[in-house]
């Protein structure tokens, strides 16, 4: 399996969040290119060509599956910045916003083009693809009760109302759920 290196696309996001490049699951050959204003993903199934949208910033993509001869094409909500995160087997995995940190985290079946899971996320380390999850941290307005609150990082004039806790969660690829790891951080909001 060859990774590949994201072209100018989300390297910004991609390298502070740690996250991974396509990881694609029993696949022998794939590829992302950035030409312009069009991003390509080809893999044995699928071909993903994500064009810039014209009225807004981010991308639509139109999903080829090369089985069926079917094509479809996701948008997502007429304001959502669409940005190509990765593929896991038949999920094409997308971020979207234009915020530094709060974002949604959005899977489309390549199989139908549908969205099957979207939730708002924080973009922090360790965000992307580990086994058959994906990792994420949601924002969250308190502990729960009997957590031991983790420490928050001490910045010279930053007030305290600018840290808050973010909790630890998976969206699992078999079952297409999402569920809490009940690990939790402390973290500076800009």
């Amino acid at each position: 399996m060859k990774k590949t290196t994201l072209l100018a696309v989300i390297i910004g996001f991609l390298v502070a969040c740690n996250c991974q490049a396509s990881q694609q699951k029993n696949q022998k050959e794939e590829f992302v290119l950035q030409q312009g204003d069009t991003l390509f993903y080809e893999n044995d199934d699928f071909r993903v060509v994500g064009r810039e949208k014209e009225a807004y910033t981010g991308y639509t993509f139109r999903i080829y599956d090369r089985k069926t001869a079917q094509s479809f094409e996701y948008r997502g909500g007429e304001t959502d910045a669409l940005w190509y995160l990765s593929v896991y087997d038949t999920c094409l995995l997308l971020d979207a916003g234009t915020g530094a940190q709060h974002r949604d985290f959005v899977v489309v079946d390549m199989k139908n083009g549908k969205e099957r899971h979207r939730q708002n996320y924080v973009a922090y380390e360790g965000v992307g693809i580990q086994g058959n999850t994906f990792i994420y941290w949601v924002q969250i307005d308190a502990l729960p009760e009997g957590v031991a609150p983790p420490d928050c990082p001490q910045i010279e004039g930053i007030p305290d109302e600018q840290f808050g806790y973010v909790e630890k969660w998976a969206f699992d690829f078999n079952t297409m759920k999402s569920k809490s790891l009940k690990e939790y951080e402390c973290i500076y909001f800009e």
